[in-house]
C-alpha cells in the first residue's frame, strides 16, 4: 500500500511534473499542441493525456511513457505479455473490471498489476486484502487494460 513517503519519493520533492512538460521535453508534442488541449480540456474536463492522443498530437505510447516518467513508475505493455494462469486466477474479474487493473505476474511475495492508475490506493489494499500478496504496479493504458480484461477475465 502506497504511503505519504513513498508516494513523495515516486512523484520527487516538489510533487510531480507536468504531463505536458514531459511530453513537450521528450519532443512528442509542441507548446502549442499542450496549449491547445489544455484550452479543450478548460471546456469539457477530461485528461491532457487523452485530449492529445485524440487529436493525434501524440500516441498512447508517449502519454505512458510520459506518465511513467512522471510518477516513477514502470508501463507494462500488455500486447507484449502473455500473463501468467496463475497471476490471472488470483483476482475476480469484477474486480479488475471495477479497478481497471490486471495481475499479470507473481514474484515472490509480490503480484504485479497492470493499472491505469498506479495511484489508487484502494486498489492496492483491495488487491492485497484478496490475495495475501504485496501488490506493485505497472502503468498501462485504459484501452490496453480494457482489452486485456476482456481476453482474459470472462464475464462471470
Amino acid at each position: 500500500m502506497l504511503n505519504d513517503r513513498l508516494l513523495r519519493y515516486m512523484t520527487g520533492p516538489d510533487g510531480p511534473r507536468r504531463i505536458g512538460e514531459l511530453l513537450i521535453a521528450a519532443r512528442a508534442v509542441t507548446e502549442k499542441q499542450v496549449a491547445e488541449a489544455l484550452e479543450i480540456q478548460r471546456g469539457q474536463a477530461g485528461l491532457l493525456g487523452q485530449i492529445l492522443v485524440e487529436r493525434g498530437a501524440c500516441t498512447a505510447e508517449d502519454v505512458r511513457a510520459a506518465l511513467s516518467r512522471q510518477i516513477r513508475f514502470t508501463a507494462v505493455d500488455l500486447g507484449r505479455i502473455t500473463p501468467q494462469p496463475e497471476a490471472l486466477r488470483l483476482l475476480p474479474g469484477d474486480v479488475c473490471r471495477g479497478f481497471r487493473m490486471l495481475p499479470f505476474e507473481v514474484v515472490g511475495s509480490y503480484l504485479c498489476l497492470a493499472m491505469v492508475n498506479v495511484l489508487n490506493k484502494k486498489a492496492y489494499m483491495e488487491a492485497e486484502s484478496i490475495t495475501g500478496l504485496k501488490p506493485k504496479g505497472f502503468k498501462t493504458t485504459e484501452d490496453e487494460i480494457l482489452a486485456a480484461i476482456d481476453r482474459h477475465c470472462p464475464e462471470e
